[in-house]
């Protein structure tokens, strides 16, 4: 499969297995029916990062293999610069040092969000 085809082929399988309609997941995105189907179909760019995390999350899939697929189709990842100016300034230190952080470097960033995300997932069941 090509770059570009890998978050297509992940939204339209995580779609069909969860049981959701084209028009169902459309809906509930705030697109249209074709574009959904276009993005299906590698014939357009993946879902924006709040798209794609919401399409994971309805689809009960972890919306982290939704970015990692987004990214590849894309080439970049995107961050949103906020809520807060810690936000921003975390976000920006890690672009600017990207491609110089260690395996070492990025083994430990990795954990702290893996962590973080279940955290994240226990308060959402908890709440």
């Amino acid at each position: 499969m090509q770059n570009g085809q890998q978050f297509g082929a992940l939204l339209r399988a995580s779609r069909v297995k969860a049981g959701w309609t084209l028009a169902r997941l459309a809906e509930h995105l705030g697109v249209s029916v074709p574009y959904l189907s276009e993005v299906e179909r590698f014939s357009r760019a993946p879902l924006t990062a709040d798209r794609a995390r919401a399409a994971a999350e309805a689809l009960g899939v972890d919306p982290v293999e939704f970015q990692k697929a987004a990214a590849v189709s894309r080439g970049s990842f995107s961050l949103k610069a906020g809520p807060t100016p810690l936000h921003v300034e975390v976000a920006a230190a890690l672009a600017a040092m990207w491609l110089d952080l260690s395996v070492s470097d990025l083994n430990s960033i990795a954990l702290h969000c893996a962590a973080a995300r279940a955290r994240a997932r226990r308060a959402r069941r908890d709440a």
